[in-house]
């Protein structure tokens, strides 16, 4: 692309013959005047973004003061370290022309407190990922502290909202599986009011609901699938590689081919036809799952030899639960899911 200096030396060289030297000098004296502009300009906008780093920078030692002490409080293991500056948005603010001039003693700061940052952020998703319960429980109550202090955080309220799932999916009390759930949507609630095209927001949120309505009566498993439906669509909008996006729309196309009658009945007498969906569909879905993930997912396994038992392919649905058996229980569902599998091997093999 031609540079603002080869723009103008262009407009002149394509006039001179009309305008003599008259001309050139006005163009020239145009031409400067239109490179001080654009310099004012980048002095300006590297002024506001100085004045949000050093922003930033204030937050993150804030963070940083209040997680130690938090730390001390309850001698926790990864999840409270430093800070992040990945859950917080920092606001625009006003700066001096000349400000990022001024910028050799705080680099390193600034360098050292992102780097921090990041490594905060990293071991919070790395919790999040895993099956410790006791870790999990300690950094949702961080999560909480880091919402009240920067309540107009998106990033801060989907995690809360993946805490909660991770916890609702282990417990084996309905009380309390009802209440990480309740939190969790809440969270997704106040997340999306902040940020609607969140990808992740509409994921786990989606994913709660989903959950929800594993333990929910008819009329509102009905209300929380269409619920479900519009934010898995959303997300995948956002993020058609998704994984777990495409294993949520194979569940919920197996759950909607495998509705009862009744079920039907009561859907289309109170909100309309229910969406069509076919085992084949649930099946395509669930393979994209295996063509996308990097690790070896347990459930995703079952349901595709789920497919095809409900199809009539006995020797493919051994083979898929014998491979879903050999893939190691992780948490509490992954073992009521083991004495599922075995169950079904049996069906397949009398």
């Amino acid at each position: 692309m031609s540079s603002p200096q080869n723009v103008w030396f262009m407009v002149g060289a394509s006039v001179v013959g009309l305008v003599g030297a008259v001309g050139i000098m006005i163009i020239e004296k145009l031409r400067q005047k239109r490179e001080e502009q654009i310099l004012k300009q980048h002095i300006e906008c590297l002024g506001k973004e100085m004045q949000n780093i050093r922003k930033e920078l204030d937050t993150l030692r804030n963070i940083q003061k209040n997680t130690s002490k938090r730390s001390k409080r309850s001698k926790t293991s990864t999840a409270s370290t430093t800070s992040t500056d990945s859950f917080i948005s920092a606001t625009d603010g006003d700066s001096s022309d000349l400000e990022f001039y001024d910028v050799s003693d705080e680099e390193e700061k600034i360098s050292d407190a992102l780097e921090d940052t990041h490594r905060f952020a990293d071991r919070v998703d790395l919790v999040l990922d895993s099956s410790n319960i006791e870790d999990l429980k300690i950094t949702l109550e961080e999560l909480k502290d880091l919402s009240e202090e920067f309540p107009e955080d998106a990033n801060i309220l989907w995690r809360i909202a993946k805490a909660c799932y991770k916890l609702a999916t282990d417990s084996d009390n309905l009380i309390d599986k009802e209440e990480y759930l309740r939190q969790g949507i809440e969270a997704c609630k106040s997340a999306l009011r902040i940020s609607p095209n969140n990808c992740d927001i509409h994921k786990w949120y989606a994913i709660l609901v989903g959950s929800r309505a594993e333990i929910q009566p008819i009329k509102e498993r009905i209300a929380d699938g269409h619920l479900f439906k519009k934010h898995v669509d959303k997300a995948l909008t956002l993020n058609p590689k998704d994984y777990m996006l495409h294993h949520m729309l194979g569940r919920f196309a197996y759950e909607i081919a495998s509705l009862k009658w009744y079920e039907r009945k009561v859907a289309a007498t109170l909100f309309g036809e229910p969406p069509s969906a076919t085992y084949e569909e649930a099946l395509n879905c669930f393979l994209q799952v295996e063509k996308y993930c990097n690790r070896e997912w347990k459930e995703n396994k079952f349901f595709i030899a789920k497919c095809h038992f409900v199809l009539g392919q006995k020797s493919e649905a051994i083979k898929w639960f014998k491979n879903a058996e050999a893939v190691p229980s992780q948490n509490y569902s992954d073992h009521k899911l083991q004495l599922e599998i075995l169950d079904m091997l049996k069906k397949c093999q009398s």
